[in-house]
Order: C-alpha cells, then structure tokens, then sequence
C-alpha cells in the first residue's frame, strides 16, 4: 500500500509526496463514513479489475463538504 497527498499550504513542493505515515482525526460518524467508502471502492476496485480508474471520497459520500479532506481510491496498476 501507497499513500499520497497534498500539503495543505505554504509549500514548495508540487505534485504529490509519498506520506510514511498518515493520522486521522475525525469524529466516529466521519469514520464510519470513511470505512463505508474504503469497502464500497474495495468491491468496485475488485469488479472492475484492471477498468477501474479512481474513486473519490467527495464524489461518494453525501456528508463531504469543503472543510473535509478528500480521499481517493487510486487502482495501484495505474
């Protein structure tokens, strides 16, 4: 497993940075949300096999709003 991400602000680096390690603070009902993601894009990423392209957390989930972090769900054959 690969993770990536953004700097939030007042960076000099573009693109995406590989992270070691990531945290997550979050209230349950954020995390329930996140994991029902996490499950919904496993099953389509296993569908879909090599079809499947990317997924986002702010196109899935009805709760997202600006102040969230997006996630996506990247195929690691891509």
């Amino acid at each position: 497993m690969d993770i990536y991400g953004y700097k939030e602000k007042d960076t000099n680096i573009d693109g995406l940075m590989k992270l070691r390690d990531i945290g997550i603070s979050a209230s349950p009902a954020t995390l329930r949300a996140v994991a029902k993601f996490l499950i919904a894009a496993a099953d389509e990423l296993e569908d879909m096999g090599d079809d499947f392209g990317h997924l986002h957390l702010m196109d899935e989930w009805e709760g997202w709003s600006e102040n969230v972090t997006d996630i996506q769900v990247i195929n690691p054959k891509i």
